[in-house]
């Protein structure tokens, strides 16, 4: 049985930021990332992903599509980007992202390892953070929170795997879960929050029939 959460996003002043974004509420056990701190990705906790990857052929309903939702033919240079089929393209690594983003080469706009890491490092072998593990209830509702550094558009899921066996893509998609109600909040730096509609998909989705925001 899956586990169900509500989602909060949340969008603060960018200092120093590249990449996509990052966990913020639980921290990441290994990236760092605060909620206090939002997008802030001074300490690197966004240079963790998979970059330059591509799908083989949308999936994805027009209607979700978040770059050119209107245009078909060859001239969508979109068409091959990860969100056109998510869930579907390749990722680096045990699924924990990469340092810059891809094994070996550094890539403008945010390809590049956080400062003291060599490129294309494991996430999964950086060391523990001090603060304990999150603790949720099985098929309960837990709150979330995460903060976009670089809005490239595309979407997101969450996803766990047991840290007492082998971590890797498999597992993550075995453990995909599960949105609950239809909306997500900001919450901004002075800590308003306000309310957005969520639009999810589950068409076209790797692992099949998998929820994607």
């Amino acid at each position: 049985r899956s586990d169900v959460l509500v989602l909060v996003l949340l969008f603060a002043r960018v200092r120093d930021a590249a990449a996509h974004g990052h966990l913020t509420w639980p921290p990441s056990s290994r990236h760092g990332g605060n909620i206090h701190h939002g997008a802030d990705c001074g300490a690197g906790q966004c240079y963790w992903f998979s970059n330059n990857v591509e799908v083989d052929s949308q999936t994805l309903p027009n209607s979700h599509r978040t770059m050119e939702p209107e245009l078909e033919g060859g001239a969508d240079v979109w068409r091959k980007s990860p969100w056109r089929s998510p869930g579907a393209a390749p990722v680096y690594g045990s699924g924990c992202g990469v340092a810059g983003g891809h094994p070996t080469e550094v890539y403008a706009n945010g390809g590049t390892p956080p400062a003291g890491v060599a490129i294309g490092v494991d996430g999964k072998e950086l060391p523990k953070a001090k603060l304990g593990p999150a603790k949720w209830t099985v098929g309960g509702v837990a709150e979330v929170a995460w903060a976009m550094a670089a809005n490239h558009a595309g979407g997101y899921a969450y996803r766990l795997c047991r840290a007492d066996g082998e971590v890797n893509e498999e597992c993550f998609r075995a453990g995909h879960l599960e949105f609950a109600g239809n909306d997500s909040s900001v919450l901004y730096p002075n800590g308003t929050r306000v309310s957005i509609p969520r639009a999810v998909v589950a068409t076209g989705t790797t692992p099949a029939g998998s929820q994607w925001a």
